[in-house]
């Protein structure tokens, strides 16, 4: 059994800003969320060209450029903590059998942009992130002579929808997609040492990824970017690993 705690700190971390979280910053700084004269809103005001809006209009003007810097963020802090099993045990003349747990749930993750600005909370502010908060998966494996099999379950924990990502969780139909559970199996064959054939198949279920009915209409995906669109996949492999002698 094994538990871990990990404590991240990055200062000075460079990233390219995205145009997007540029505009939503801007939004903020115009309505108030966030205090004009920050940093962070003079350097989002001077990257951001408009058009002149409409005489009286309460509009902002079209957008013209967005201007995405690779920037230096000032303090970036991101704990987590993780948790295991592993349990193996022998079945006699039906081989060995195998019993891996694993579980991770991140506790914080917090970055302050520019010195002065205030620190923002990626992980419960949709607008921000949609990371998952918690992963999980189990896996049991079966071996004997030369044959394998594993059979893994692996959990995504909810994640924010899109009406939440764009305008929080406090307005209508804002909420966190369910915990999206997939299951993945493989059988393995080694007649010699050099040889070994597989047959892997992934999303054994096809699990599609959670619904998201509030996804826009034009999009070709009805569920957030945060998940995998490939449904069943099988594999049927053979792989030879040279250097070795064949006798098993």
């Amino acid at each position: 059994m094994r538990v871990d705690y990990q404590h991240i700190a990055i200062r000075n971390e460079v990233l390219l800003e995205s145009p997007n979280h540029l505009l939503q910053t801007e939004l903020y700084c115009s309505d108030g969320t966030f205090d004009p004269s920050s940093p962070t809103c003079q350097a989002v005001n001077a990257q951001i060209t408009r058009a002149p809006a409409p005489p009286g209009s309460p509009l902002l003007g079209r957008v013209l450029s967005v201007l995405a810097h690779k920037i230096n963020v000032a303090h970036e802090v991101n704990n987590s903590i993780t948790a295991g099993f592993d349990y193996r045990f022998d079945l006699g003349r039906y081989g060995r059998l195998g019993l891996n747990m694993a579980y991770t749930r991140i506790l914080t993750h917090l970055q302050q942009q520019f010195p002065g600005d205030p620190t923002l909370d990626y992980l419960h502010d949709p607008s921000l992130s949609t990371e998952f908060q918690t992963k999980g998966n189990v896996s049991l494996t079966w071996s004997r002579q030369k044959w394998s099999a594993t059979l893994l379950g692996s959990s995504f924990g909810p994640t924010p929808n899109l009406q939440a990502q764009y305008h929080g969780y406090g307005t209508p139909y804002a909420s966190k997609l369910p915990a999206w559970h997939i299951f993945n199996g493989s059988v393995n064959y080694s007649p010699t040492r050099a040889w070994q054939l597989s047959l892997r198949v992934n999303n054994i279920k096809n699990s599609m990824p959670p619904l998201d009915v509030t996804a826009f209409g034009f999009s070709n995906r009805p569920y957030s970017g945060n998940y995998n669109p490939y449904g069943r996949e099988i594999f049927v492999e053979a792989r030879y690993r040279f250097g070795l002698d064949g006798a098993h």
